[in-house]
């Protein structure tokens, strides 16, 4: 492993500290932690006015607002921008580093195209756009033949896009797998709800959030940082290891992933019994009939391992608060059973927390401006991994990806469907595992190299709109702008004759000038759709809760644990990382395994053993780690590591826990899901 900050800092300024009886040494470590940030290919910061403007820090995670600080034209400090409502002043490290970042040995700053050899070259921009124009001509008269996968679903990019390839003759645009998906499948297609769903934290009481990371890596985590940290509220957590929201929740219940619809339909089955009016919303009846003879706290709290009184703690809390709130998600986004997800929303029926203060809210979708564009609720609904598993891949001849990493992020199955493909793009700002391979890669601005909007990212608690304005300057055009282009050359007009029009468009639509926006105001509005045919139960949802997909055998439960300090999938590690990664986050060429006292004790496993996991999918080599906040019968292990990216911070470092993923269907929902997947593991 090469020989990182990180290392410098601990043995260097180790040794330089040494007692600390005066000042000195302090001075002196301090020193030595600013000059190894000053990588050389990180330019000096030059002296002058400072100038401050607002921007959308987008690296992969979720959107939100930023300023930046400029001396001159150049980029040099980023801070939170406390009037947006997505970052209300709050920061990640991944968007502090984002003056750095756009430095990186991993930008791609010139178009690339693969030889025969599987070496890339150097072609000039207008090369790439012309190869590109003639595999988009090429599928004018072939159905179904482009696909095209987007790694924004904020941005009026999509709108373009999906216009260009709808009008080539092909539907298949997709957002690649999320938990937003899996909300917008529950929601829409089984719960007969309206709108996207919103959490309307700000005004929240209680919250019990299941499974998912929610002060961290779950929807719009800087704006829930904030509001955690200046609410007085409540949280309640349940999920398969402790994480930065359980240790600062009232009350932590661990328990498997796979068991946590079981808990949550536990609870509303105990609030049936003690509440005295149940709401009157179709299939309440049928539903609690069903509740009582199967999900009864004490047969569940047996089969789950967990303390009926946990269950009814959870149960009279919720009960008595006044707004309640109740948020599931996966461990890591898009991996978990959306049954999780589909119970989290009927508890908060049962509650009465539609449209309600501090509860769940029915988010108006985005307008759409060019008419032949794909919709963004169709978009949502479309399923990669659906598409992948049928035969129509097969006629796919062209694939492109937008901003995205699946080839990093999804597991091997999917993987493997996706490489097959005879030609494919990728747009992309930085070199990462995707544009490897790729067989043509077309540069992606910087966020802050280009013009950019955002719309409502998931998790978010209203509408909201923001835009981006370009802050440096760049050669490297817009990919919505060369979309629009080549559909001019191939006699396609899409109304618009830039990005910038959209743009412009969108913001009349909302009755606010771009200017406005570009200096950072953000539109935001209250309104809720009105969910007219909304139930908690029937027939369908039966016999989706009345099967248990739950296979407890074979080996351990796999954890995958996203934590957004780790960077990206379309980043990777990055400057910062360095100065918040822990020692026990990270074991040089291996992973860290984490996993429970009494699993060490009856695998034979001790403290620092490398050990080998592995599943039907593939292996991966990692350290154990002992740690008392990962349940019996499970291995935690961080993902965000074992990149294919040649730069200093990625190369050497871990492995990758998506190779060990195995790909599931529930057959009631249609829906996929990866996690947990079970391992085994054996020491080296």
């Amino acid at each position: 492993m090469a020989f990182h900050r990180r290392d410098f800092i601990k043995f260097v300024v180790g040794g330089a500290v040494g007692s600390l009886f005066t000042p000195i040494p302090w001075k002196l470590a301090d020193d030595i932690s600013i000059w190894s940030q000053n990588w050389p290919w990180i330019p000096r910061i030059p002296k002058g006015e400072i100038i401050k403007k607002s921007s959308v820090v987008k690296l992969g995670n979720t959107p939100y607002g930023i300023f930046v600080n400029l001396v001159g034209k150049r980029p040099c400090t980023i801070s939170g921008n406390e009037k947006h409502p997505l970052s209300l002043g709050g920061i990640d490290p991944l968007g502090a580093s984002s003056c750095a970042l756009m430095y990186s040995p991993s930008r791609v700053k010139n178009a690339k195209l693969k030889d025969k050899n599987g070496k890339f070259r150097d072609i000039s921009i207008d090369r790439a756009k012309e190869i590109l124009m003639l595999k988009l001509k090429a599928s004018q008269s072939k159905k179904d033949s482009i696909l095209f996968v987007s790694g924004d679903d904020t941005s009026s990019c999509n709108e373009i896009f999906s216009a260009l390839i709808s009008l080539l003759g092909s539907k298949l645009y997709f957002y690649e797998p999320s938990d937003r998906q899996k909300y917008f499948k529950a929601w829409y297609d089984l719960l007969n709800g309206s709108g996207e769903t919103g959490f309307d934290i700000e005004n929240s009481d209680l919250l019990l959030v299941a499974g998912c990371n929610f002060l961290d890596n779950w929807g719009t985590y800087v704006r829930n940082q904030k509001l955690f940290g200046k609410n007085n509220v409540k949280i309640y957590f349940v999920g398969p290891y402790k994480n930065n929201t359980s240790v600062v929740s009232k009350k932590s219940v661990l328990i498997s992933e796979r068991d946590i619809y079981k808990f949550l339909f536990a609870i509303v089955s105990y609030l049936t019994r003690i509440s005295n009016n149940l709401s009157p919303i179709y299939g309440i009846e049928d539903f609690t009939e069903f509740l009582a003879y199967k999900y009864n706290p004490l047969l569940v709290a047996k089969e789950i391992g967990c303390s009926v009184s946990d269950i009814k703690e959870i149960a009279i809390a919720l009960k008595k608060a006044k707004s309640p709130l109740v948020i599931a998600g996966s461990t890591t986004n898009g991996s978990g059973d959306i049954k999780n997800i589909l119970a989290a929303l009927i508890l908060n029926i049962f509650l009465d927390r539609i449209n309600k203060k501090g509860g769940i809210r029915c988010i108006p979708n985005p307008p759409q401006i060019i008419s032949s564009s794909i919709p963004h609720t169709e978009i949502l609904k479309n399923d990669l991994i659906d598409l992948i598993k049928s035969k129509k891949i097969s006629k796919v001849k062209t694939a492109i990806f937008y901003e995205t990493n699946p080839f990093y992020s999804l597991p091997k199955e999917i993987r493997a469907g996706l490489v097959n493909i005879p030609f494919k793009i990728c747009f992309s700002p930085f070199m990462n595992e995707t544009a490897k391979q790729c067989d043509l890669i077309i540069p992606s601005p910087y966020f802050l190299e280009k013009l950019d909007d955002c719309f409502t990212p998931f998790g978010s608690g209203v509408a909201n709109y923001s835009v981006a304005d370009k802050i440096v300057d760049s050669n490297i055009p817009n990919p919505a702008d060369l979309f629009i282009d080549i559909g001019k050359k191939l006699g396609i007009n899409l109304g618009i004759s830039s990005f910038s029009d959209i743009v412009k468009t969108k913001s009349e639509y909302f009755g606010v000038s771009i200017n406005k926006l570009k200096q950072g105001y953000v539109w935001t509005d209250n309104t809720n759709e009105i969910p007219y045919g909304l139930k908690i139960w029937d027939k369908t949802l039966e016999d989706i809760f009345s099967s248990d997909n739950s296979n407890k055998k074979n080996g351990l439960e796999l954890i995958p644990i996203s934590i957004s300090k780790v960077g990206s999938d379309l980043v990777g590690l990055y400057p910062f990382a360095l100065d918040v990664i822990y020692e026990d986050e990270i074991g040089g060429k291996y992973s860290i395994a984490y996993i429970n006292p009494t699993t060490a004790q009856n695998y034979h496993l001790n403290e620092n053993d490398l050990v080998k996991i592995k599943t039907e999918s593939g292996e991966i080599r990692a350290k154990i780690k002992i740690n008392s906040g990962v349940i019996s019968g499970a291995v935690a292990i961080l993902t965000g590591f074992g990149r294919d990216i040649d730069d200093v911070f990625n190369k050497d470092i871990g492995e990758n826990v998506s190779d060990l993923f195995s790909l599931k269907r529930d057959e009631k929902t249609g829906s996929f899901y990866w996690s947990p997947t079970n391992v085994n593991v054996s020491k080296i």
